[in-house]
């Protein structure tokens, strides 16, 4: 057991430097596709039907021109968010129940009757006129997929609105948030011992808590403030992640007559008596070399 004297500091949150390089997700090939995906970039809006007004009751794609389809593909990738696209969908969607099934004399057991019906439409250059279109049309011109529109308007015919973002994001986070605190306030109760060459103002030197403590430990006894709070996986990532601690006194520190104490001090053959008057010599050793750097710190 590690006895640091008087010498105690407390223990402070403190960047730790990082031991492997930074992983940076943009530079990959799977995240500028993503972006590329998500931007509208490679594609080009385009009419891929052969409907026109005459021939065609829910289809007048003739109408479009050019700079129809440019400003609907521009507008609907201008949203940033999946949430955001996919209200600017719906806002050109049109989602009815349907009013009257027919009946089927053969009905295949996967198929399944249709509940709702949807009508789609493309904006124009004034914004104030609405062009009908199918389908087909309206996933090329905006360049998402069949499936994506069902959904889309699946929800909201059940639900009334529209559908929200299910995908990653933080789950539970305020919750997950005091959970951390607690970890950090629990390290931050004890004690260290700073390196002698880490003393300097502006020194990011690393702090020693004493050796007969480990995270382990420290888990432990956390625990018991705290039973079936976090795991230990949470209270070493926090450990490691959030402070430059070790255990036990940093190598450079020890000089020959702190080792000549310690090894004296566990010498089996000395007696208890004897022992005391070895650990207070070792303690008067090391407070005279506190003093020692502390002058020398005030010299320079």
């Amino acid at each position: 057991m590690d006895d640091f004297d008087d010498v105690k500091d407390p223990v402070l949150l403190s960047g730790v430097v990082k031991k492997k390089r930074e992983l940076r997700k943009e530079t990959h090939k799977r995240e500028r596709l993503k972006k590329m995906r998500h931007s509208g970039g490679g594609k080009m809006p385009a009419i891929s039907c052969s409907h026109t007004k005459k021939t065609s009751d829910f289809c007048h794609a003739d109408q479009l021109t050019t700079d129809d389809l440019l400003k609907n593909f521009e507008s609907f990738y201008s949203k940033k968010s999946k949430v955001e696209q996919d209200q600017a969908l719906l806002d050109l969607i049109t989602v009815k129940h349907v009013k009257r099934h027919r009946v089927k004399v053969k009905v295949v057991e996967a198929q399944k009757n249709r509940s709702v019906t949807n009508e789609y439409s493309l904006l124009t250059t004034d914004h104030l006129v609405k062009v009908k279109v199918c389908k087909a049309t309206f996933c090329s011109v905006l360049g998402v997929g069949k499936d994506r529109v069902c959904r889309i308007a699946a929800y909201y015919a059940k639900n009334a609105e529209t559908r929200p973002e299910h995908r990653g994001g933080a789950r539970n986070s305020a919750e997950k948030d005091a959970k951390r605190q607690l970890v950090i306030d629990h390290i931050k109760s004890f004690t260290c011992h700073s390196s002698n060459f880490g003393k300097k103002v502006g020194a990011p030197g690393r702090k020693y808590l004493p050796s007969h403590l480990s995270v382990k430990k420290m888990y432990e006894l956390f625990q018991l403030e705290h039973p079936d709070c976090i795991s230990y996986s949470l209270y070493y990532l926090v450990f490691t992640k959030e402070f430059n601690l070790g255990f036990g006194h940093p190598a450079t520190d020890m000089c020959s007559t702190c080792a000549k104490f310690r090894l004296r001090m566990r010498d089996v053959s000395l007696t208890e008596e004897e022992k005391q008057l070895e650990s207070a010599a070792f303690i008067l050793h090391r407070r005279r070399a506190q003093t020692f750097y502390d002058l020398m710190d005030i010299m320079d």
